[in-house]
């Protein structure tokens, strides 16, 4: 059996002491600053990802702050974009108001963005000229428009389906996770240096 000791002296007790006081407060400061990146991260994704009306899905990933008494940091989505979730996961779509899942096509009026304005989308097409509800050779049901005045042809602008198959591609867990492993080493060890100098 063999004994060892250590004997410290000099300023290492003090600087051990130091490092023991400041290691939280740098830990949390390095989980929040990963968590920014993280947040940033994903928004940037999103903008590519997805055709965005404004910034409103953008703002609602916040993130969470640690603190020195509780290391822990969060990026996640506001209530505000519970819409999100499935884009996250993945999912089957079902209709909540509406008989059906009005799926547009190729034919929908979109604006230089791509985006479907309101007055294009099926409940106020209901109420323009030219436009009804036609039953298609596979059995599904679609909002079409009449292109003149004779009964063809015609621009199938919705189709109407009882459910949407939503596939995943937010992947805000993925990027986060990412973020967290290249991210989190350089920044304790740039928030710790920064702490000793003080």
């Amino acid at each position: 059996m063999m004994d060892a000791s250590i004997s410290v002296s000099g300023n290492a007790p003090r600087l051990l002491r130091d490092l023991a006081e400041k290691f939280p407060f740098a830990t949390a400061l390095a989980l929040t600053r990963t968590a920014q990146a993280g947040q940033a991260a994903v928004k940037d994704h999103m903008a590519t990802a997805f055709i965005l009306r404004n910034r409103f899905t953008q703002n609602q990933v916040r993130i969470a702050a640690a603190k020195k008494t509780d290391l822990e940091s969060a990026v996640y989505l506001t209530p505000k974009a519970d819409y999100m979730v499935m884009h996250e996961t993945g999912g089957v779509k079902t209709p909540t108001r509406a008989a059906s899942v009005a799926v547009p096509t190729d034919q929908t009026r979109r604006n230089k963005r791509g985006l479907v304005p309101k007055s294009a989308k099926p409940r106020p097409l209901r109420d323009q000229r030219r436009v009804f509800v036609m039953d298609l050779k596979n059995g599904s049901r679609a909002v079409a428009r009449r292109k003149g005045k004779k009964r063809l042809p015609v621009s199938v602008l919705y189709v109407l389906a009882d459910e949407a198959k939503i596939a995943p591609r937010l992947d805000m867990q993925k990027i986060v996770s990412r973020i967290a492993v290249t991210d989190f080493g350089p920044e304790l060890e740039k928030a710790l240096l920064a702490e000793l100098k003080r």
